[in-house]
């Protein structure tokens, strides 16, 4: 009688690691989602909104950007120096920290993504 063992660790890290991409994608989706609805708009359009963009740029690695010069400073909600803090935002809904909410409010809720996709 023989026994006859095969290792097949790289077929199950490679379905772990695809799984886990798909949580990223997922919580990246929800967290562009949920800044699209916070980023600040000017009444003249919607220019910093329309910057915005969530893409894949590497194994496991998802980014979110608003490219305009001035995304940040509305991020912070002032200058670098401290000065010009907004104090007003033309809609109600738009804030500063228009990324880092969205992502604190995500993570809070990983469990339930990794409970979603990986089974």
């Amino acid at each position: 009688m023989s026994v006859k063992q095969e290792n097949n660790t790289s077929a199950v890290l490679k379905n772990i690691e695809g799984k886990i991409d798909l949580v990223l994608s997922s919580m990246v989706t929800d967290i562009y989602r949920l800044s699209q609805q916070q980023v600040p708009v000017s009444a003249g359009g919607g220019h910093l909104q329309s910057s915005g963009l969530a893409k894949r740029v590497g194994n496991l690695k998802y980014e979110i950007k608003y490219n305009k010069e001035y995304a940040s400073y509305q991020h912070r909600g002032m200058r670098r120096d401290g000065t010009h803090v907004v104090k007003n935002y033309t809609y109600p809904g738009k804030k500063s920290h228009y990324l880092t909410d969205p992502a604190e409010q995500i993570l809070k809720n990983q469990n339930s993504y990794i409970k979603r996709f990986i089974k």
